[in-house]
């Protein structure tokens, strides 16, 4: 596992439907766990920082326990929450304290009490009228009383981040907090269309088990993030639900699985785009890269299964791919193509290499005077079009407005009219130029008056 070993690691457990992943959403401070009144929402384990005034840690989701109709895949969800376990440093157990203990409670809790971690029991949805006879009940767990909270109205969270500080190693919470500010995590999503191979690669660039895959589409329902260290580099890793056609999708929690989806593409810093080599960019995938374009996020295009392409064929793949997405998505340029194999393992560490490249590119600010010189070559070449009046479109200067995504404004005279043809050639030019592809580019156009351009940095 390549987590920070400086975070202590806290796991939630709990049955569906006790509160857990709105408990996590609470301590996190960010709307990360999927929430539905349906049990079992949560399959997979996510990783959320906590940034408690006593000292900061690490907080895991886990899926509930359930008795489940699909017993396969309930076992693996079983099988996968124990394993996480054996790794935290301490389990916040949570029940229902309006309900009261249930026979998979004590199922759960025998199963905890012989690890080897702490435990602090948790009585969640505890607002309101409470039975104290049930409260008192959840003794019997063996984890002594318990403490009352309300995830949903943030009740007893204070107490229950004390009581999670003085249980926690001493020695494992020094300077979490700077090293954190001082090195925040490259945020890269894992995008695709369903059994494309996202979860299988999450997990093999985690070198653990910690999402559920199998044959069946849409095992995934949320988008996860696990805290990953790749070379020392820190990451937050998203692995999402996969986005099939919308016409198809009409189950609520899966349409809440792709909102989650779109929502990464929006928070990350770097999108990779899972492709298969029997269906490169095909209709679904164009409208998920139309969708990280306009974020403005730097684009990584992968080919997985690698390892099922011939030798003969592969050639032929690749150029078919560069073709698609020149036509496709001009906006993009050229951008990075990855082959790799998630079940082997084949050239995975190409991803988070070219990750931390594309991120190092869109970060970097450009000199005025290289961006003038730049422009006004780019005009000698190609000069602007004229208006629909004859007029002639003037560009005049250009300067660098932020990074991620790169921004520029052009002054000039009747840029309002310019059309979107030379706005893509301004934008081809401008990547190939900066050795930017992959990475979009914003303009804002402004007019000017008949002045020079400021004076370079």
């Amino acid at each position: 596992m390549n987590l920070d070993p400086s975070l202590p690691i806290v796991s939630l457990a709990g049955r569906v439907n006790v509160g857990k992943s709105t408990l996590f959403n609470r301590l996190t401070g960010a709307m990360r766990a999927l929430v539905h009144d349906r049990p079992g929402v949560t399959r997979d384990i996510r990783d959320g920082i906590v940034l408690s005034p006593h000292k900061h840690f690490l907080l895991r989701d886990t899926p509930g326990l359930t008795p489940s109709e699909h017993q396969e895949l309930s076992q693996k969800i079983l099988q996968h929450t124990l394993s996480s376990f054996k790794s935290c440093h301490l389990i916040l157990f949570v029940f229902d304290g309006k309900v009261g203990p249930t026979p998979l409670d004590f199922s759960l809790a025998r199963a905890l009490i012989s690890s080897t971690q702490s435990v602090i029991l948790v009585a969640n949805k505890t607002e309101g009228a409470i039975d104290p006879n049930l409260i008192y009940q959840s003794v019997k767990f063996g984890f002594g009383e318990p403490i009352l909270c309300s995830a949903a109205h943030g009740l007893g969270i204070d107490e229950l981040l004390l009581s999670i500080h003085k249980k926690l190693p001493q020695e494992n919470l020094e300077n979490t907090q700077n090293q954190q500010d001082e090195n925040p995590p490259l945020e890269l999503a894992i995008i695709g269309r369903p059994n494309v191979g996202k979860s299988t690669l999450t997990n093999k660039l985690l070198q653990d088990y910690r999402m559920i895959t199998g044959p069946e589409p849409g095992i995934t329902r949320d988008a996860i993030s696990s805290l990953w260290f790749w070379n020392q580099n820190p990451f937050l890793l998203t692995d999402t639900a996969g986005v099939r056609k919308r016409a198809k999708t009409h189950d609520q929690v899966e349409k809440l699985a792709v909102t989650e989806t779109l929502n990464s593409i929006k928070n990350a810093h770097i999108v990779a785009l899972l492709l298969e080599p029997s269906g490169l960019l095909e209709k679904q995938d164009l409208l998920l890269a139309s969708r990280i374009s306009e974020a403005g996020v730097p684009i990584i295009l992968i080919i997985n299964k690698w390892d099922t392409v011939s030798k003969d064929l592969s050639a032929s793949i690749l150029s078919t791919l560069r073709e698609r997405a020149k036509n496709a998505m001009p906006i993009l340029g050229n951008p990075s193509i990855i082959t790799l194999s998630a079940s082997t393992g084949y050239n995975i560490n190409a991803l988070p290499k070219t990750a931390l490249e594309l991120h190092r590119k869109a970060s970097t600010p450009l000199k005025t005077s290289e961006l003038n010189q730049w422009l006004q070559n780019t005009i000698k070449k190609h000069s602007p079009p004229l208006t629909n009046q004859k007029k002639q479109i003037k560009l005049r200067y250009i300067t660098q407005y932020k990074n991620n995504p790169i921004t520029c404004i052009i002054f000039g005279h009747r840029t309002p009219e310019m059309p979107p043809a030379y706005l893509r050639y301004l934008s081809n030019s401008f990547q190939k130029h900066f050795n930017l592809q992959g990475i979009p580019i914003r303009w804002i156009f402004r007019q000017s008056q008949n002045q020079p351009p400021p004076p370079a940095p």
